[in-house]
């Protein structure tokens, strides 16, 4: 790696704590019971790191402003692969409880 390329590695963990709290203020609270904010920035810096060469700014404000849509798009990319319904504890419990019920009427199978 270049030192021009380890310089920027440098930066890029300069905003770690940066990222940390714009991580839990995108998360909704019942995706981060999935997803952690920590995970979030570590796979941001990656992504950062890995895309380096496409960065042309030269301002420190350049460099946050693209790791903060880099953020955005890695949770955007979190919401899409959880997008499903949240799970409803109750409402699984319920379910539940309504099987067991119906396996007791119905009695054992055959």
């Amino acid at each position: 790696m270049t030192t021009q390329g380890n310089a920027l590695d440098h930066d890029l963990e300069r905003h770690r704590e940066y990222l940390h709290l714009l991580a839990r203020l995108y998360l909704n609270p019942r995706l981060q019971s999935k997803l952690d904010p920590s995970d979030v920035v570590q796979e941001t810096l990656l992504k950062a790191s890995e895309k380096q060469r496409q960065f042309e700014g030269r301002a420190e404000a350049e460099l946050t402003a693209w790791l903060r849509q880099i953020l955005v798009n890695t949770v955007a990319d979190a919401l899409r692969r959880f997008g499903g319904p949240m799970r409803d504890v109750t409402l699984e419990r319920g379910l539940a409880e309504s099987s067991s019920r119906l396996e007791t009427l119905l009695g054992p199978a055959s």
